[in-house]
């Protein structure tokens, strides 16, 4: 049996996953039971895959984004001739027990069940944003890693679930919800420059991180992830023209990990970089 080579490990200890991005030549392995589900995701070039779990067998031609689900405490035995390269994602068993007690349903009447593969766009690009977060750590900062767990777990119960299962949200009026959101939105304003979390924002509203995500998308057109980033843009276009901190500076005194996280976003944003936004404004 080969050793897999390692491209990019990130342990995402606070969100209860991790990730590796792991390159396999032909091989045969037996994965002893995990505590923690595990997502593997292909992302090299097509392979024939035999799979043997919980008893049954399965083989097929896997194809960039196809994915299969181990769900905890199964051995895995796995072979393959062709070098295979994948995404892996172990996600905490809890998370799935939080999300599913937040959506009123009872944890011991569902499992995640065994799935030996098939295309998922929404898993694959998850996988690969992550990847992206573990190769610059800090790119997107905790709410990002939160925002995707999430959305990972809520996919998990309805897709990959024994009762595919249906999630239920809670309704507020109009106002109620305004009043929720406005005081995540004043600590976003107080703490643009901190690694702000779901669960921190959340719980300025009295609500789980899994309400708090819809409830802050209806108010306000965005997840609290792409908030963020907008504001700590719209402050560091002020900042650039009405401070003498140079850009380097501007970028972390609004948050980003770096003025190459400042440039990528503002000119996302606005179609134009920092220094451009300087030079306009003085010719205007």
């Amino acid at each position: 049996m080969e050793t897999a080579a390692q491209a990019d490990h990130a342990p995402f200890t606070d969100s209860g996953i991790s990730l590796d991005v792991l390159q396999f030549p032909g091989t045969e392995n037996i994965i002893p039971p995990r505590p923690h589900h595990l997502i593997g995701i292909h992302t090299g070039q097509p392979m024939t895959l035999l799979q043997q779990r919980d008893g049954q067998r399965h083989e097929r031609l896997f194809l960039p984004g196809d994915t299969v689900v181990i769900p905890a405490g199964l051995e895995n035995y796995c072979a393959h001739r062709s070098a295979a390269e994948g995404i892996y994602i172990s996600l905490n068993p809890d998370l799935i027990q939080n999300v599913a007690l937040a959506a009123d349903l009872q944890p011991k009447g569902f499992k995640v069940i065994n799935h030996f593969g098939a295309n998922d766009p929404f898993l694959h690009q998850i996988g690969v944003n992550l990847a992206e977060e573990a190769r610059s750590p800090g790119l997107g900062g905790q709410l990002y890693v939160q925002a995707l767990t999430q959305q990972i777990t809520i996919h998990l119960l309805r897709r990959y679930s024994s009762q595919g299962v249906t999630i239920r949200h809670p309704s507020f009026s109009e106002r109620s919800a305004r009043q929720r959101v406005q005081a995540a939105l004043d600590i976003i304003q107080d703490q643009l420059d901190s690694d702000l979390s779901l669960d921190a924002l959340a719980a300025a509203t009295h609500l789980t991180a899994f309400h708090f995500s819809r409830v802050f998308k209806e108010a306000t057109g965005q997840s609290p992830h792409q908030y963020v980033i907008q504001q700590r843009v719209e402050r560091a276009k002020h900042l650039l023209l009405h401070s003498r901190l140079s850009i380097a500076e501007i970028a972390a005194h609004v948050g980003f990990a770096d003025q190459s996280h400042l440039n990528r976003h503002f000119k996302r944003l606005t179609g134009y970089s920092p220094r451009d936004h300087i030079k306009t404004a003085r010719m205007s």
